[in-house]
């Protein structure tokens, strides 16, 4: 079993390899997900009940449950609304079982009964590394156009090559995802879990030199492939966790500290919005033009300006667009929003009549969403809940978030060394990802759900050890 989910746990870390079926691609991670499960549940049929009925127990996930319930019910009511449509249904409704169900569950069954969850963060180490590694590799082969490492991509992310929306040839950081700003966003969201595990003093690996030096490289890797997406968002984004960070550090500390502090955060402010604007490879090639730093001022400079927004940042003004007319959809279905899967044939209908002007990116994906109904134009994770499942969805999606982030907070007392420090980069992973929830579209991210299926797991021990405690008081105060 231990093998098993060594093989799942790296799949899941290689979203875009695939096979095909027909007109669908089948992610390999879904075969090795969908199989450690059903293994789990006949071979260690008792632990994986048990683990079940506690998880169950737990009020996040019976919010979890309930907006699982909703997700059905907003499908069954597209139905009669005549909204379903079958093709997206079979594509999101597959992405919440072998996606989000399986490997949330899979977590909290294997963890830590078949396997520790200091093997399970030392897995996670490596494969950040590995993640990580690739994406150097990948940007030094396609800029020097390395035939080799071209074709161990291509097979890497066939998924999005064969769907024609890889980043092939670009001078872009974009690893094992399908785009360099999906490769930004994994790290952003994942930057608190990997600081945490790469700075614990607690050593992860055999030895205290090969755990020193993995720790350091990966995140020094992680720092390099942020920059070297030359993702504008995210930079903006990573410069805000650095302010906010070094803002709690600064709260926290002492008065005499108070002034260390502020000078640290100036240097490391500054250091990093010099390191993006003058190390970017795009400074290679633009000489200084079209760095994502400056892309970022544009946007700042033309928020109030439709013309200017579309001509300085296309990809943002597309994600204004396309977040608007979601809204759209949503005011039109409030309760029941049109149903879980439906947003990508709905878009199409919205954007015919949308109340602002199309940029030449929504054409495009206007154009391609009409020949193939599985290419829609993407939205922030809020809006597309809203448009999918209405206001009630989205109120439970939330919901499950911040009970879960209240219930790390509870639990962290109780802890310590390598999983206290893992629940601390937890904490702000899922913070992150709900703030960043207005902005990204990427619910259904394999990583996203190993790690909360972690986070739970954790929280599950230290509910059963509480309850052994108490029952061990009781038979005291007894006798």
């Amino acid at each position: 079993m231990g093998y098993l989910f060594l093989i799942t746990f790296i799949f899941c870390f290689f979203p875009n390899l695939c096979f095909k079926i027909g007109f669908f691609k089948i992610p390999f991670q879904f075969i090795f997900v969908g199989l450690l499960f059903f293994s789990c549940f006949f071979f260690c049929q008792s632990l994986t009940i048990t683990r079940i009925l506690t998880l169950y127990k737990t009020k996040s996930f019976k919010f979890f449950l309930l907006l699982l319930t909703w997700i059905i019910i907003t499908i069954t009511v597209s139905v009669f609304t005549e909204k379903f449509f079958l093709t997206g249904f079979i594509l999101s409704f597959g992405g919440i079982i072998f996606i989000i169900v399986l490997n949330y569950l899979n977590m909290v069954i294997c963890l830590p009964k078949i396997i520790s969850y200091k093997k399970a963060f030392r897995l996670l180490i490596i494969m950040f590394f590995v993640v990580f590694l690739l994406g150097l590799i990948q940007f030094i082969g396609f800029y020097f156009n390395i035939s080799f490492i071209d074709n161990l991509f291509s097979i890497i992310v066939n998924k999005r090559y064969e769907t024609g929306l890889a980043f092939y040839g670009s001078n872009r950081i974009f690893s094992v995802f399908h785009e360099p700003s999906m490769f930004g966003y994994f790290i952003i969201l994942t930057c608190p879990i990997i600081y945490t595990l790469c700075f614990s003093r607690e050593r992860i690996f055999k030895t205290s030199i090969s755990d020193l030096i993995i720790k350091k490289l990966t995140f020094i890797l992680m720092a390099i492939d942020l920059i070297l997406s030359q993702s504008a968002a995210y930079y903006f984004i990573g410069a805000l966790i650095i302010i906010a960070f070094l803002i709690i550090k600064l709260l926290k500390s002492k008065f005499s500290l108070k002034i260390k502090y502020i000078f640290n955060a100036l240097i490391a402010i500054t250091g990093f919005l010099l390191i993006i604007n003058f190390m970017s490879f795009n400074i290679i090639n633009h000489l200084l033009n079209e760095t994502p730093f400056n892309r970022v001022i544009k946007v700042i400079l033309n928020i109030d300006d439709r013309e200017g927004l579309y001509e300085a940042e296309g990809s943002f003004a597309t994600r204004v667009i396309l977040f608007y007319n979601a809204y759209c959809i949503f005011q039109k279905n409030p309760l029941f929003g049109v149903g879980y899967g439906n947003m990508t044939r709905e878009m199409i209908y919205q954007l015919d009549e949308s109340p602002i002007p199309l940029n030449w990116e929504v054409e495009y994906y206007l154009k391609a969403s009409r020949e193939s109904l599985t290419v829609g134009a993407s939205s922030a994770i809020f809006f597309r809940s809203l448009a999918e499942t209405g206001f009630i969805g989205t109120i439970l999606l939330y919901l499950f978030f911040l009970t879960f982030i209240i219930k790390i907070d509870l639990t962290l007392k109780v802890y310590d060394g390598i999983e206290k420090d893992f629940l601390i980069g937890a904490k702000y992973f899922l913070i992150i990802l709900i703030l960043s929830s207005f902005y990204t579209s990427i619910l259904h991210a394999t990583y996203m759900w190993v790690l909360i299926g972690i986070t739970h797991s954790l929280l599950l021990v230290n509910k059963s050890k509480n309850n052994n405690n108490n029952n061990i008081k009781a038979k005291n105060v007894r006798t």
